[in-house]
C-alpha cells in the first residue's frame, strides 16, 4: 500500500459534537477534520436530539439510535456517560440498548472499512468485537478517564484487558498512560503508541497577536472544563478566595456540569460573588477569545490524560498553573513552562497564584516558554493526524500480512 493510497476508517466514539457549538468529543472531531483527504472516515456516534454538525467532504456521520429521541440522554452531556449514570441511575436501563445500537451501527458502517478507530475502552471493546466478526483491524485510543476508572473498578479493568487483546494497536495521549498500560499488559507492549493531541491554528494565532499586559489592574484567571468532581474546581475557588485578600484577581469558570450548584454555593460562602464568574459552556470557537482576555490558566484536576485545555492555553501564550499529576507534568515543567502544585492542595495553589500576581516578569516568561514548547514539539492537529494515519496503515498491513 503506497503512502497516499486511500484508507477507509470507521471512527467509533461515545462523544462527538453532534450539535452546533457542542464541545462533546471535540478532539475526536478535530482529528477527523485534519486527516488527509485520502483518509475517508465514517464517524459512528450515539444520536443526540439536536441538529447534526456538518463534517468535511471526506467524512460522514452515522448517529446510531438506542431509544426514543426524547430518552436519548445517556451521551454527550458534560462528563460523559459515567456522570450521566451517576446523576440519573435510571439511565442504566438504556445501557443494553445503547451497546446493542453501537454494535449494530458499527457493524453496518464497517462493511467496506479498512480499519476501525475506537475512542475509549467501551468503544474499543465493541469495535474489537466487530473487527473480529468482519476481519478488520482495530486501533483504540485510551485516555485518562479510562485509566482512572481502571484504578477504581475491577470490572473496568476486565473491559480494558479485553479491549487491549482485541486491538491491533492501542494509542495513548500521554507517555504516563502508556507506561501504565505497559505495566499492566507487558505482553502487549509493542502494540502501545503515544500520540499527543494537537492544537488548532486559532489558538496559535491568539498567541501570536495577544497583547501582553505587564501591569494589569487585576490578575485574570480562567479555567475550562466540565464541572465535575475530578476537575477539582473547588480548590481553584478556595485558592482564589485566599489570594483575593492580598491581590486584585478575577476568576472565570467556563463549563457546565453537575457540580455547578455546589460551586456557586461555595462562591457565596467565601464572599467571592464579585470575583468569580460562571460563564457556562462555551462554543469551541469562543475559547480562543476567552483565553486571549486572560492572564493565567488554572487546572486543578485530580487525574487527566494529557489535557487539551492546558495545551491550548500554552499555545495562546498564557501562564499555566496546574496540578502535578501524570500527563499534566509532561506539558508543564515547574518554573519553566508553568507552575505546578500538589493536587488537592488549595493552599499551595494560592501560593502559586500569588507568586504570579506579584511577578509579572515570571508570568510573561512562563507564557513565552510554554508557547515555544508547543512549536518545538510540533503539537499541532496536522502532526497528530499524520501519526494516526501511520498507525492505521501499520494495523492494516499487519492484518493483511
Amino acid at each position: 500500500m503506497s503512502s497516499a493510497s486511500p484508507i477507509r476508517v470507521t471512527v467509533l466514539t461515545t462523544s462527538f459534537p453532534m450539535c452546533k457549538g457542542s464541545s462533546s468529543g471535540v478532539f475526536v472531531a478535530k482529528l477527523v477534520k485534519h486527516l488527509p483527504p485520502h483518509v475517508r472516515t465514517t464517524v459512528v456516534a450515539p444520536n443526540a436530539p439536536c441538529h447534526k454538525e456538518e463534517l468535511s467532504t471526506q467524512s460522514r456521520l452515522h448517529a446510531f439510535r438506542y431509544a426514543p429521541s426524547r430518552l436519548e440522554r445517556l451521551a454527550h452531556a458534560p462528563g460523559g456517560i459515567p456522570v450521566a449514570l451517576n446523576k440519573n441511575p435510571s439511565l442504566y436501563l438504556l445501557v443494553p440498548s445503547f451497546l446493542l445500537g453501537m454494535f449494530l451501527g458499527t457493524l453496518r458502517q464497517t462493511r467496506n472499512a479498512d480499519v476501525i478507530h475506537a475512542n475509549w475502552t467501551i468503544c474499543g471493546l465493541i469495535g474489537g468485537l466487530v473487527g473480529l466478526v468482519m476481519g478488520v483491524p482495530v486501533v483504540t485510543t485510551v485516555r485518562g478517564e479510562d485509566v482512572a476508572r481502571v484504578r477504581s473498578s475491577s470490572l473496568y479493568r476486565h473491559l480494558l484487558s479485553a479491549t487491549v487483546r482485541l486491538s491491533s494497536a492501542v494509542i495513548t495521549v500521554s507517555d504516563a498512560l502508556r507506561c501504565d498500560l505497559v505495566q499492566w499488559y507487558p505482553q502487549h507492549a509493542d502494540t502501545f503508541h503515544t500520540i499527543p493531541n494537537g492544537v488548532d491554528e486559532s489558538f496559535l494565532s491568539v498567541g501570536k497577536s495577544r497583547r501582553r499586559r505587564v501591569h494589569p489592574a487585576e490578575l485574570r484567571l480562567i479555567t475550562v472544563g466540565s464541572l465535575i468532581s475530578r476537575k477539582g474546581i473547588v480548590h481553584i475557588i478556595n485558592a482564589a478566595a485566599q489570594v483575593a485578600h492580598r491581590a486584585a484577581i478575577r476568576l472565570q469558570v467556563v463549563g457546565a456540569g453537575p457540580e455547578q450548584a455546589s460551586l456557586e454555593a461555595q462562591v457565596s460562602e467565601t464572599k467571592m460573588e464579585d470575583r468569580v464568574q460562571f460563564l457556562g459552556p462555551a462554543k469551541p470557537s469562543a475559547i480562543p477569545t476567552l483565553l486571549a482576555d486572560s492572564d493565567v490558566f488554572v487546572l486543578a484536576s485530580h487525574s487527566e490524560g494529557r489535557p487539551n485545555a492546558v495545551l491550548e492555553a500554552m499555545a495562546c501564550g498564557l501562564a499555566v498553573v496546574a496540578s502535578d499529576i501524570p500527563g499534566v507534568n509532561e506539558l508543564v515543567t515547574h518554573h519553566e513552562t508553568g507552575l505546578l502544585f500538589r493536587a488537592g492542595d488549595s493552599d499551595q495553589l494560592a501560593d502559586r497564584l500569588l507568586e504570579l500576581s506579584v511577578d509579572s516578569d515570571l508570568r510573561l516568561r512562563l507564557a513565552e516558554n510554554a508557547r515555544r514548547y508547543v512549536f518545538r514539539e510540533k503539537l499541532f492537529w496536522q502532526t497528530t493526524a499524520e501519526r494516526y494515519e501511520a498507525v492505521y496503515r501499520q494495523a492494516i498491513g499487519g492484518c493483511r500480512g
